[in-house]
């Protein structure tokens, strides 16, 4: 057999009583052309296994979720973070007014410092103030008292708001040393016992 054109020729041999016919020349068969490397591919047509495969993109992967960072709390929710208006008070009355504030709000309750640590200077002002709206010293130092008897000066009481509040810590606080001191001020408290037992009677006033 002899390739002419990229066709076969065959060359039979004929017998006798041959006509002497041309060469009989088969159809030539179908070519794959070289696809040229990154080229894109018919549908359905083969891969040529010299071809470079391309690559799988892969699916975006999901960021992974991260904790938000806890915002400044302006109120507290763990005895670890002292209430607002405990500054410059004693340790132990920040500790057991903060625990008190922490489980009345467990009850829907919230404990406001109304009156916290004062200044001598402060104290006298109000002191001053006191005598002139009451008329003595005498009926004035059972509203407010002079800054050298004075336990907001010591850093030793509070004053706390609203009523309701107030109420509360009566009923609770205790648990934490926290007393009620007088009859005539339902917002005046101190560490006046241990904690967990009870409270010594009230002065009638300061």
């Amino acid at each position: 057999m002899v390739l002419v054109g990229g066709g076969s020729v065959t060359r039979a041999m004929r017998g006798a009583g041959d006509t002497g016919a041309g060469p009989v020349i088969s159809p030539p068969s179908a070519a794959v052309a070289p696809r040229e490397p990154g080229a894109p591919r018919e549908p359905g047509a083969p891969r040529d296994p010299g071809a470079p495969r391309a690559p799988t993109p892969s699916a975006p992967r999901a960021p992974t979720p991260r904790a938000s960072p806890v915002a400044a709390r302006t109120t507290p929710t763990t005895a670890d973070t002292n209430a607002m208006g405990t500054s410059h008070l004693s340790p132990a009355l920040a500790r057991a007014l903060t625990a008190a504030t922490v489980a009345a709000r467990r009850d829907g309750v919230r404990i406001r410092v109304i009156s916290g640590y004062r200044t001598a200077a402060h104290q006298q002002q109000l002191y001053e103030q006191a005598i002139r709206t009451y008329g003595s010293a005498r009926l004035a130092r059972r509203w407010v008292l002079p800054p050298a008897e004075s336990a907001h000066v010591r850093g030793t009481a509070v004053d706390v708001g609203p009523r309701s509040a107030a109420a509360w810590l009566q009923a609770h606080g205790d648990t934490w040393g926290l007393c009620r001191r007088y009859d005539n001020e339902w917002w005046h408290f101190e560490v006046a016992t241990a904690p967990g037992t009870h409270c010594p009677a009230r002065a009638p006033h300061a």
